[in-house]
């Protein structure tokens, strides 16, 4: 009922034609800070993953079209939406959203990885859960549900496909003409001394927060955290503290 809603609402805006407000996406998936950047800022201005379900459906239809109507729907200035990592290659095509402004929040593969296994693959409500079918399994090509009881290859084959998803996501970033890429440990400085600024709004630092998993057991990837460091040191970045 909700995503019915919704579609009627996006659908009575402009489709060919951002309508006076552009938004800064972040692009980065689940689980690399998105919470957190979204939440530094007022609600009204900055949201993270509205209308989920409905844009993980519609996208698949008609992508150009819906990104345009649910951009001038929700007439955000920040948008976190992990999802829409799986859709860079769209970004980029379409002529209105290849000008817009996005951010790329960088973090080692194998914390990544270890973030997404140790909060995902623990919710009861996975097995229900929409995001798994329509992201990370028609996504990123991995069934999260019940990844503790599979096999160890199992779940290196899982973990590799993570590894990929990542990298070649990440990869992909470095094509946008408007995009700043943040070390994840940057994040909090630059809400607070850019992108405040930028979008003429303040940061909120008492409403910030991260969603931490309780009980972290680590999945150590070397070979794709190396891959990571040479795409970032081929395009000027590091993920070295100064």
């Amino acid at each position: 009922m909700e995503a019915k809603l919704q579609r009627k609402k996006v659908e009575s805006f402009p489709e060919d034609q951002i309508a006076g407000h552009n938004t800064i996406y972040c692009l980065s998936p689940f689980k690399t800070g998105t919470t957190f950047l979204s939440s530094g800022f007022d609600t009204k201005i900055a949201a993270h993953e509205p209308m989920q379900y409905l844009s993980l459906l519609e996208f698949e239809k008609n992508f150009d079209r819906f990104f345009i109507q649910r951009l001038n729907c929700l007439n955000l200035k920040i948008e976190c939406s992990g999802f829409l990592s799986a859709y860079v290659d769209n970004l980029l095509v379409n002529p209105l959203t290849i000008d817009l402004e996005y951010i790329c929040i960088l973090r080692e593969p194998s914390k990544w990885i270890t973030s997404v296994l140790n909060y995902w693959v623990t919710l009861e409500f996975l097995n229900f859960d929409y995001i798994n079918t329509l992201f990370w399994k028609e996504k990123v090509g991995v069934n999260l549900i019940g990844f503790k009881e599979k096999s160890e290859y199992q779940k290196q084959v899982i973990i590799q496909k993570l590894a990929d998803y990542y990298i070649e996501f990440t990869e992909k970033t470095f094509a946008f003409k408007n995009i700043k890429h943040i070390p994840i440990f940057s994040l909090e400085s630059y809400m607070d001394d850019v992108l405040s600024e930028k979008i003429g709004e303040p940061i909120l630092k008492a409403n910030v927060y991260k969603r931490e998993n309780k009980k972290t057991e680590k999945y150590i990837h070397e070979e794709a955290d190396q891959r990571y460091m040479e795409l970032l040191s081929k395009n000027g970045l590091t993920l070295e503290k100064k």
